[in-house]
């Protein structure tokens, strides 16, 4: 009797024991069947554990139950996630290791295992991983995405021969283009009657603040990161059918979003604001022609960065912020830094592309009403009245932020002086503050 697991995406059969005789197979799979209600039962509770962040509890459960339920590969499964969720690395690397070992021909050990490895900082570990499960599973949606962030993420061959592979696997999957929308590569040409406009940077360099000083503008509607980082855009995620979708309404942004899909019919430029957008720029570079895109990219100094990411990662820790990821802590700041300036550094090589993009210090975007002055000169766009208005609570709080004891700690300073490409933030940097944003060496 088959189950359905959510993580696999797909009907799977309860393994059994390879006896080598098929009335031994039989037997198995009965009892299995037998016991799986059971087993059910005891997973939900086990869960529970793991959401109340209850780590030893959950530890001693699962231990119990894959002592109970060796031959379910959901038990094993779960007990990998107590230290994946819990964010015990080592350990949960070793546990999705066992039940990949246990049970090799089920994607998710491959597939968690990777996305631990991708969230904590080794894209490269977990491109390793991923391209064994590719070979293995080379139908499942899920290994065809991960593969593809963790090649954006280490530039490893992201071409559009391999893009045009993807995107037909994924169309190929009606109910998840219908789910979520996604345009992964389509050579279409972008609506002729507007412009779209994107706002990138590494996490935590004021990307959130400056979108909403852009939104007080009557011509824009900037939405907030609508799409993971690795699908990349196209410009019918911005057409009615999708801005309406129901797919949205439960989002923690939907209300806000709510006064945007009022200015779309007037506004000039529609578009969305996502860190890490680079990353997907070899996808997004087949959907829009230069003179229809601009960039706003944000840089910021990695120390504050660092810092920023290492707060929040220390608050999901004590569970006072739910929305910010376990192990997003100051080495993975370091990481998407570098990512980041690498990905704009080489756009920004990029003779058709170069002059749709602005790179733009921190700094210098929260204190100074002139740069804001320049940036909408770029876009074409007057400065109007409620945008005036809305840049002071902005700058306000920017220059409290500016003025706080952002003293970097030893080990975090220790580890960005070995880990960051400074020569790369150095370019970027001067990109950032120069007047001629045109002129790239």
């Amino acid at each position: 009797m088959p189950f359905y697991n959510e993580q696999l995406g797909r009907k799977a059969i309860h393994p059994m024991k390879s006896s080598g005789k098929f009335l031994n197979k039989i037997v198995s799979k009965l009892a299995m069947k037998k016991l799986w209600p059971t087993l059910e039962h005891k997973l939900v509770e086990g869960k529970k554990l793991i959401e109340d962040c209850k780590a030893d509890d959950a530890d001693d459960y699962f231990q119990k139950i894959i002592s109970e339920f060796p031959d379910f590969p959901e038990a094993f499964f779960q007990y990998a996630e107590v230290a994946t969720k819990l964010k015990d690395l080592d350990e949960a690397i070793k546990r999705w290791e066992l039940a990949r070992e246990k049970f090799p021909n089920y994607p998710k050990s491959y597939i968690r295992q990777a996305w631990l490895n991708i969230e904590s900082g080794d894209a490269v570990a977990a491109l390793k991983l991923l391209k064994v499960a590719e070979k293995q599973f080379p139908k499942n949606i899920s290994v065809v995405l991960l593969l593809l962030k963790a090649r954006m993420l280490t530039d490893d061959h992201v071409n559009i021969s391999y893009l045009q592979q993807v995107s037909d696997k994924l169309h190929k999957t009606k109910d998840h283009l219908n789910n979520n929308g996604i345009y992964l590569f389509n050579r279409s040409l972008p609506n002729a009657n507007k412009k779209f406009i994107f706002i990138s940077g590494t996490p935590r360099s004021g990307t959130s603040a400056f979108s909403d000083l852009l939104n007080s503008h009557s011509k824009i509607a900037l939405f907030q990161e609508r799409y993971d980082m690795s699908y990349g855009y196209h410009p019918d995620m911005f057409l009615p059918n999708h801005i309406y979708s129901g797919n949205w309404e439960s989002r923690p942004a939907a209300d806000r979003w709510q006064t945007l899909r009022e200015k779309l019919n007037d506004a000039t430029y529609i578009g969305d604001k996502r860190p890490n957008f680079l990353c997907s720029w070899a996808i997004t570079e087949q959907n829009f022609t230069p003179d229809k895109i601009r960039i706003l990219h944000i840089y910021r100094d990695i120390n504050d960065i660092a810092l920023s990411y290492n707060q929040r990662h220390k608050n999901a820790l004590i569970g006072k912020d739910h929305t910010w990821h376990r192990l997003h802590d100051f080495k993975k700041a370091c990481m998407d830094f570098n990512i980041n300036n690498r990905k704009l550094l080489t756009l920004m090589e990029n003779e058709a592309y170069r002059r749709s993009i602005m790179v733009i210090d921190y700094e210098t975007l929260l204190s100074s009403s002139s740069k804001i002055l320049e940036i909408f000169t770029w876009l074409g766009l007057n400065i109007e009245e409620e945008l005036k208005q809305a840049m002071m609570p902005i700058f306000n709080r920017s220059k409290r932020l500016m003025h706080r004891d952002r003293d970097t700690i030893k080990n975090i300073s220790d580890y960005i002086e070995n880990n960051v490409d400074h020569d790369l933030a150095r370019k970027v940097k001067l990109l950032a503050i120069s007047d001629n944003r045109q002129n790239f060496q």
